[in-house]
Order: structure tokens, then C-alpha cells, then sequence
């Protein structure tokens, strides 16, 4: 069955219907032929040409690519954490590492935090049958948030993007968007959308800043634990991690509480379990293949870290 047979599928089972098409811009061209000809007659025409009323139908599309004067991608000009990095996120355990390195680090007053994509979890023997434990992952726990914000739709919702094989393989989503859209679709989103009979721009959610500040608050507690001298190193998939159970909490103050009562606990029971010098570097990582057992209260993260 195409998109537009199952499109159609469904207008004809439920006159009363509200529709959410994702990446309007990557629709193939049937859809675009249907969709401009539902605009201007009311009828949405079938792969085979039998034609469907919209006149009770709501249809709510989005598009992450400039149209006309108005610029619905991010104005930065590169993002580090993706609304695509987030959604697939892990609910993986967390541990704190302690490794000696050669390179002394130099004292001075200001904090020593960097975020590395090439740290890997000490826990990599984790038995085989906790890998198939990932129904509890992030990703899945967000599609359920997903009616919260339109912006916050997961890949469960219709997707246009063809073909539907690389639909959940777009890693770089983000960097790719603009430029794969041809000019005939270009031309015929900016028809569209000058058809429709309302748009909103939402801003794109600054999950960059979010880090910034993530880093800061997990940099006091590191500080108030092992001084200036120390070098902390937070796991590339920790961050994304941490920003996703960030987003997805509605408590306030979610993430700074569990970095200060979880994380800050689990620094200075670190910084008692062994001995430190300027040599040492400390890491936060997560544990692949190994599911939260126990939430933190308001928040997907892990009530405890482990050492």
C-alpha cells in the first residue's frame, strides 16, 4: 500500500479526522499531486484516482527546510546534539571511572570538563540476555511523550521520507535535510504552503545550550568533589542521555536536582573510594546494554551511579 492509499484508507473510514504529516517536503510526488489537489477541489484522489472528501478533515504537516522568506532550520551553523541524537537516546545505567594518565594536568582555577565521543563503558561484558532488555530504552519512553508537542513527534507518526527502509536510519538528519530536497519538491512545497490556511514556525529546540548547562552544574559538583586539579571526561551518549530525560521531565528543576543528589553523591563516594592526583582523569560513561533498574524521582536517569 502507497502513502496515498494509506491516506486515502483512512479518510474514507473516518469522515472526522485530524492528519499529521511529517517532512511534507521528502512526500513523493503521488502525495504532492494529491495533497495540492486536496487544496483546491476538497477531495484527496487515491493511486488509483478515486477521490476521498476532506471537508471534515484537518491536515497538520511539517517542513524543516526554508520556505520563501522564512527559515525553519536552526540559525546556527552546527549543532552538536540533534533533536534526532536525542530521540535516540538509551536508558542505560551510568558509572564513574578512574584512569591514570602520563599528561599531568596543569592546576588553575578554572574547570576541566570535556564531553568525548570516544569513551567507552567499562561494563562491556554485560550478559546477553539484559541487550534484549532495550524495550525500556529512551527512545521508546519518548514516543510515548510524543503527543505532548507537535515538534516532539516520534518516528512513529507517518512519515513521507521515501524510501520507508531509510526512515530510521537518517543519522544525520540535521546536516542532510536541505540538501537532498530536489527543486521540482522545492517548487511545489512553496505552492503548498502558500495554499494553506495557516503555518507556524517553531523554534528548534537548543539542545546545545541545554549541554552548556548541563556541563556547569555537573562541574560544581565535580568541583566541590576533587578541587580543580582533576580532569573530568562525560561520555558523548551520557550527555545525549541526560538531555533527553531533560526534555522529556515535566518536574522543575529535574535535572539539576539529580545532579546534585545523584551525581554529586556518586563524585564523592568516588573521591573516597580511591586515591587521586593530578594525573588522574575521571570519567562518566554509561553502561551499554545494561537498563536503569531504579529511576531517580521525576526523572528517566538513574537513582544511583556506579563506581
Amino acid at each position: 500500500m502507497t502513502f496515498v492509499d494509506c491516506i486515502a484508507s483512512k479518510l474514507s473510514k473516518k469522515p472526522h479526522l485530524l492528519i499529521f504529516l511529517e517532512n511534507v517536503d521528502k512526500a513523493d510526488p503521488l502525495v504532492q499531486h494529491s495533497l495540492s489537489y486536496a487544496l483546491r477541489t476538497g477531495k484527496f484522489p487515491d493511486s488509483r484516482g478515486r477521490e476521498i472528501s476532506t471537508n471534515n478533515t484537518i491536515f497538520v504537516a511539517t517542513s524543516t527546510i526554508t520556505v520563501g522568506n522564512i527559515n525553519f532550520l536552526p540559525e546556527k551553523e552546527s549543532i552538536r546534539f540533534s533533536e534526532e541524537m536525542i530521540l535516540g537516546a538509551k536508558s542505560w545505567e551510568m558509572q564513574i571511572l578512574v584512569e591514570h594518565t602520563a599528561e599531568a594536568t596543569s592546576k588553575g582555577s578554572e574547570m576541566k570538563v570535556g564531553i568525548s565521543r570516544d569513551i567507552t563503558s567499562a561494563v562491556s561484558n554485560v550478559n546477553k540476555r539484559k541487550l534484549d532488555a532495550t524495550s525500556d530504552s529512551m527512545e521508546q519512553e519518548s514516543s510515548c511523550e510524543s503527543s505532548k508537542r507537535a515538534h516532539k513527534a516520534s518516528r512513529s507518526n507517518l512519515d513521507l521520507n521515501l524510501p520507508v527502509e531509510d526512515t530510521g536510519e537518517r543519522a544525520n538528519y540535521g546536516d542532510n535535510d536541505s540538501d537532498s530536497i530536489s527543486e521540482s519538491s522545492q517548487a511545489w512545497l512553496e505552492d503548498y504552503s502558500n495554499q494553506v490556511d495557516e503555518k507556524v514556525v517553531f523554534k528548534s529546540f537548543d539542545f546545545d545550550s541545554l549541554a552548556e548547562k548541563i556541563v556547569k552544574e555537573i562541574s560544581k559538583q565535580f568541583q566541590m568533589a576533587f578541587g580543580y586539579e582533576i580532569l573530568l571526561e562525560i561520555d558523548d551518549e551520557v550527555m545525549v542521555q541526560i538531555l533527553a530525560a531533560s526534555w522529556l521531565s515535566e518536574k522543575k528543576r529535574a535535572m539539576e536536582d539529580w545532579i546534585e543528589e545523584v551525581v554529586g553523591r556518586g563524585f564523592r563516594k568516588a573521591k573516597l573510594k580511591s586515591q587521586f592526583s593530578a594525573q588522574c582523569v575521571v570519567k562518566l560513561v554509561n553502561c551499554k546494554g545494561l537498563v536503569v533498574k531504579e529511576q531517580a524521582p521525576g526523572i528517566r536517569l538513574p537513582s544511583r551511579i556506579n563506581l
